[in-house]
């Protein structure tokens, strides 16, 4: 069985070369006539072994972060000669999860917070400026030279103040800014360099590739760029420390290290503690609907009593231990998380009346999927792996 299927695989990527061979590469060769062939300023430029990639990542309909995705992780941050690489969904997403890795407490002093500065240019797309004011800091722009379009580093000097804490900046058109002079006025003032790589993937500045000499790197994989994946983009570092804090927010906050599809790797998964969270949150009430609703369901969540005699944790251990996955209600109470350790209530965020039924489901509720390809068999199964522990205790 294994080898027939295995046989079926490799047909399909042969089939799909000769689809190349027929359908696009004859599209590719057609002769270009002037005054009526269009000339873009960019375009795909594929074979077949790019369409049998592609046909092959389909075949195991994956259809999240997985091995490709690592793969190409691995294999860009070598390219450039660093350790880490990040894929995020777009080069837009890139700068703005750099930017945000930049505001993380874990930084201390040199956090990036609301009314801080940060140099750059006005001549510049716009997401490289938009993640700065998203954040509540202070773009401070600079002119930029006619001839390289790229930052005038002369007027950087200019530009300092007590409040700068970062520059931000984009290669022009693949063309390097005067890179050099940009780090050497960072380090000189302990400044965050992040450098918008999206334009200039494989140049290099004094043999050096652009996006490695900041701390931290960004590219564009939307089409017209250098390489693409459709859409895609990528954060990259050298830095340890900045490597954790965008792990952790392009995974939504997760303080975890777990591969998709896969859980609890570390082995701590109910025992740590992050912010002022009950202990084991995810690093019988049950779920109603109103009467008038008729719900597409996704989860199904279920709340422990005080007086259960068991702990939502006890249960989401025993039902782990039974292979049937579990989750905790998203954040539970996000004022509780580490991410909001750095914002004032009352100035930053209010809290209306009271969350006591939102500290309940932080400390006391999970939930255990309901998605259609589950089946009743499954399902009978989760029912009586619940009600067994129920019993027993």
């Amino acid at each position: 069985m294994a080898a027939s299927i295995e046989n079926l695989r490799k047909e399909i990527i042969e089939k799909t070369a000769e689809y190349y061979r027929l359908v696009h590469k004859t599209k590719q060769n057609e002769p270009f006539v002037p005054g009526k062939s269009r000339v873009n300023y960019a375009g795909r430029v594929f074979d077949e072994k790019e369409m049998q990639n592609l046909v092959d990542a389909s075949l195991e309909f994956w259809l999240t972060y997985g091995h490709w995705s690592r793969d190409f992780e691995k294999g860009l941050a070598a390219y450039l000669g660093v350790r880490w690489a990040l894929l995020v969904n777009s080069g837009s997403s890139a700068n703005l999860l750099a930017f945000a890795t930049l505001t993380s407490p874990l930084l201390g002093e040199r956090q990036v917070k609301r009314g801080d500065e940060v140099i750059t240019v006005a001549a510049g797309f716009p997401t490289t400026i938009a993640p700065i004011v998203q954040y509540g800091a202070v773009p401070v722009f600079v002119d930029v030279e006619l001839d390289t379009a790229n930052i005038d580093a002369s007027k950087l000097e200019a530009a300092v103040s007590p409040k700068t804490k970062a520059v931000m900046l984009a290669h022009t058109l693949g063309n390097p800014f005067n890179i050099k002079a940009v780090k050497a006025f960072c380090d000189k003032h302990n400044l965050w360099l992040i450098e918008d790589n999206c334009d200039a993937l494989g140049s290099k500045y004094d043999d050096k590739f652009t996006g490695t000499w900041g701390d931290i790197g960004t590219s564009s994989f939307y089409p017209p760029h250098h390489m693409t994946m459709g859409e895609g983009g990528a954060v990259y570092t050298d830095n340890p420390l900045l490597k954790k804090i965008a792990l952790s927010i392009r995974d939504w906050g997760r303080d975890c290290w777990c591969e998709s599809g896969v859980d609890n790797t570390c082995g701590c998964r109910f025992t740590k503690q992050f912010g002022t969270l009950p202990v084991g949150y995810d690093e019988i009430s049950i779920f109603r609907p109103y009467p008038e609703s008729d719900p597409s369901w996704f989860g199904f969540l279920m709340t422990v009593k005080p007086d259960a005699g068991f702990t939502r944790n006890d249960l989401a251990k025993h039902l782990e231990a039974a292979n049937i996955q579990t989750r905790n209600l998203f954040a539970g109470n996000i004022t509780k998380h580490p991410c909001c350790e750095s914002l004032k209530e009352g100035v930053d965020y209010r809290v209306a009346g009271s969350l006591v039924n939102t500290d309940i489901i932080m400390n006391s509720s999970l939930w255990i999927g309901l998605y259609p390809g589950m089946g009743d068999a499954k399902i009978d199964y989760m029912v009586e792996t619940i009600r067994q522990f129920c019993l027993a205790v």
